[in-house]
């Protein structure tokens, strides 16, 4: 037996209540009850913060009518039973105090429990809260015995009534971390380039297909600048471009910014054709607004450094070379399912 219990169940502090109860009931009503008369009491039942997981008053009530075989309350009595429930420290504590018709303090009791469950308490103020109502009902003597028959059949003793006062039952944790899905994303979108054509700017086309997960997204993108021709007045110069990038980015808000890099094939045409391999890196900064969920709206900035530096040369002469830098801006709509 826990210390809690061994504390609410001595029988010194329990007769101790009893005493101070049955003197006051007898004084209060002047003569003892008749044999048909039970003594009853008012009822005033608090569970403060703290004890809230500790039974209700209608708990209280049922044990305690069980416990003496009649219902032991009445709105209408003069003597009043409070009953306050409570969490001092790490322990629950119950303050019993009976009071006359006036409103004076006629005996108190505290009783404490274990701190984790208030099952044990709740018990033990229902016996001594019982006892003190009216300890001959709570504990009747054993009837006279009556001369059994010359060959009496064995008649079980029906089992004794048990009530168990339970705490009621906590509620099941709530993760607080729920799990970020993974989401698909597809896009589509037009741009203008400067530094990866003779023309100024030249015009192209991207699609694009990728993953988002919270903040973080990654794309792969493909990117087609369309045939663009440049003239000096004597020599004429097409150029196109096919490129296939990735874009790491993270979204706060509505604002982006990616890493990127890319490579594919730049080609140029004058009197002969020539293609070479092409790459580029750099980053994107932009907005991505969700007008129209699933829906969203992108604009952006590339900033990119060419990685392989390129001259196409016609007749011996130099027609075109790539800059170190290229940039290009563009719009872009796309859908997150």
């Amino acid at each position: 037996m826990s210390r809690a219990v061994r504390r609410v169940a001595s029988l010194p502090a329990v007769l101790a209540v009893v005493l101070l109860f049955l003197t006051f009931a007898r004084s209060s009503s002047g003569a003892p009850p008749g044999p048909a008369e039970h003594p009853t009491v008012r009822l005033s039942y608090a569970r403060e913060t703290g004890a809230d997981r500790c039974p209700d008053e209608s708990v209280l009530r049922e044990a305690v009518s069980a416990r003496l075989g009649y219902d032991p309350f009445d709105e209408r009595a003069p003597t009043v039973l409070a009953i306050i429930l409570r969490r001092s420290g790490t322990a629950l504590e119950a303050s019993i105090e009976l009071r006359d018709r006036s409103g004076r303090t006629q005996g108190t009791r505290q009783l404490q429990g274990s701190s984790a469950d208030c099952s044990e308490l709740a018990s033990a103020m229902a016996i001594a809260v019982s006892l003190g109502i009216d300890p001959l009902s709570g504990n009747p003597p054993p009837p006279a015995a009556l001369p059994a028959p010359a060959a009496p059949a064995p008649t079980p003793s029906p089992p004794p009534r048990v009530i168990v006062l339970q705490a009621p039952a906590s509620p099941l944790p709530v993760s607080a971390t729920p799990r970020v899905p993974v989401r698909a994303r597809v896009s589509v979108g037009a741009l203008l380039a400067w530094g990866v054509s003779p023309a100024v700017p030249a015009f192209g086309g991207t699609l694009g297909a990728g993953l988002q997960r919270g903040p973080w997204s990654l794309d792969l993108e493909g990117r087609g600048d369309w045939l663009t021709r440049a003239s000096d007045g004597s020599v004429a110069v097409k150029s196109s471009l096919a490129l296939g990038s990735l874009a790491a980015c993270v979204h706060v808000s509505v604002g982006m910014g990616c890493a990127i890099g890319g490579v594919g094939s730049l080609g140029a045409t004058g009197v002969v054709s020539d293609r070479a391999v092409f790459g580029d890196a750099g980053v994107r900064l932009g907005v991505e607004w969700p007008f129209a969920r699933p829906f969203f709206l992108r604009l952006f900035v590339d900033t990119l450094a060419t990685l392989t530096q390129l001259t196409f040369h016609l007749d011996g002469q130099d027609v075109w070379m790539t800059p170190p830098l290229s940039a290009s801006v563009g719009v872009a709509v796309g859908v997150v399912p």
